[in-house]
This record gives C-alpha cells, sequence and structure tokens, in this order.
C-alpha cells in the first residue's frame, strides 16, 4: 500500500493505536435469520475492521510500534444456541486476527478480546 486509503484522509500522520469495538449482533435461530441479516453483521464486524485497520496502516508505519484490539465473543469457541450471525462474524475477527499479528508484526501487535456478557 503506497497511498493513504480515502477512509484515511481525517487521520493524524502517525497512530499509535486502534480499537475496533463493535458491539452490536443479531441473536436468533438459523431458520429465522435473512441473508441480509447476515450479510449486515459481516458488513459491519469484519469489513468494517479491514476497513479501519487498512485506512491506519501508513499511520502505522511512520511512528512507534502500534497496537490494535479487536472484540470477538465468547460464543465462538463456546458454540451457544442463537448465535449463528454473530459467530459467523466474530470468528472471521478471530482468524483475521491471528493473520494481520503475522503480517503485520514486529511494527503493529494485533489482539482480540472474545468478550462475555457481564450483569452490571
Amino acid at each position: 500500500m503506497t497511498q493513504r486509503p480515502p477512509l484515511a484522509d481525517d487521520l493524524p500522520d502517525s497512530i499509535d493505536a486502534l480499537a475496533y469495538c463493535h458491539g452490536f449482533f443479531n441473536l436468533g435461530p438459523l431458520r429465522s435469520l435473512t441473508e441480509q441479516t447476515i450479510r449486515n453483521d459481516f458488513e459491519i464486524n469484519v469489513i468494517g475492521a479491514v476497513r479501519c485497520v487498512q485506512s491506519c496502516l501508513v499511520a502505522f508505519k511512520s511512528g512507534a510500534p502500534a497496537r490494535v484490539l479487536l472484540v470477538s465473543t465468547v460464543a465462538v469457541q463456546q458454540g451457544l444456541t442463537m448465535h449463528t450471525s454473530v459467530t459467523a462474524a466474530k470468528g472471521a475477527i478471530e482468524s483475521l486476527t491471528r493473520t494481520w499479528a503475522a503480517e503485520f508484526a514486529p511494527e503493529v501487535r494485533v489482539n482480540c478480546i472474545a468478550s462475555a456478557l457481564t450483569v452490571t
């Protein structure tokens, strides 16, 4: 990548951290999910993360070692009912985390938190 993508136009020249913390998702059994619902979850979770990280790549390289934090859910590893759409999207986030950690090392550290519901 030699030029900053259009989303990067409003970013500073140097970025040392990015947290992509999308927290909305659709719950429901497979039989009630529409293709559009699954596409929406994937668009916001996966494509959104790709676009954000891609937009920051030049700014990451121009500064000190950078960090990226992504958010998944424990449902990816636990196999919870009613989570088809979100686990598909968040499973992709976990895969991207490992891929990007290898691809961007050592300049950028990439980690993912698999969160759970918390009673507050």
